[in-house]
């Protein structure tokens, strides 16, 4: 049996309805405000991560992921010198990562041989 999973954007864009329909489903409409879907989004999230299989592991270079561009974000550090990274996706809300101490390093090193220099300004 295929059901298909449709949704719909109010025009006040406050609201969508989100509509399951297929062969031997009559369409079944959902409508949901903005945090109604973040919470269903929250939740088939959860689901997902529970599957098999699980997500890949490695990100395929050929894949095609839409980046979000200069992303807010916000980092604390722990005791334990853990790091959480929160990343806000204006899809996704707030997608929060824990780093170990080793992967802070890695991800530091990236940052610092891939940033662009900034020119220093000279005494006149």
């Amino acid at each position: 049996m295929q059901v298909q999973l449709g949704a719909v954007l109010a025009d006040d864009r406050e609201a969508v309805t989100l509509i399951l329909e297929g062969d031997q489903v009559p369409g079944v409409f959902l409508k949901q405000d903005a945090a109604e879907l973040s919470g269903t989004i929250e939740r088939l999230a959860m689901v997902r991560a529970n599957m098999a299989p699980e997500v890949v592991r490695e990100l395929d270079p050929g894949s095609r992921v839409l980046p979000v561009s200069d992303p807010i974000w916000r980092g604390t550090m722990a005791p334990d010198g853990a790091a959480t990274l929160a990343f806000r996706h204006p899809g996704y809300g707030w997608v929060v990562f824990q780093l170990p101490p080793g992967e802070i390093a890695t991800l530091g090193k990236l940052l610092v041989t891939t940033a662009s220099p900034t020119p220093m300004a000279s005494p006149d």
